[in-house]
């Protein structure tokens, strides 16, 4: 449908906190499939995964990125590096293919 009427369509992958490491993180699967689905219907997707592996290495800097210890939703820094990011890549670079404007 949205391909009928030219909306743009965009899958942003945010991993589940505390995101510890591609080996210790229980969602993989879930994202990889999501990433070919994503693929096979031609539509962007953004695995913000990699954007939050420089938070990785330890518990302090996870810390950084959750509400609380006890509310490990994202924070307001975890969300500006998701926003910044998607922002970067989807409305500025035009990802993929003419990301958000339509034109891919």
């Amino acid at each position: 449908m949205c391909r009928e009427y030219k909306v743009p369509v965009a899958v942003i992958l945010f991993p589940n906190f505390p995101y510890v490491s591609r080996e210790a993180y229980g969602y993989h699967l879930y994202h990889d499939l999501t990433l070919k689905e994503c693929q096979r219907g031609k539509m962007a997707c953004l695995d913000l995964r990699s954007t939050f592996k420089d938070y990785q290495d330890t518990d302090d800097k996870r810390k950084k990125l959750v509400l609380s210890g006890f509310d490990r939703h994202p924070n307001e820094l975890a969300n500006k590096i998701a926003a910044d990011e998607i922002m970067e890549k989807l409305v500025i670079s035009g990802y993929p293919e003419g990301g958000l404007s339509g034109k891919g």
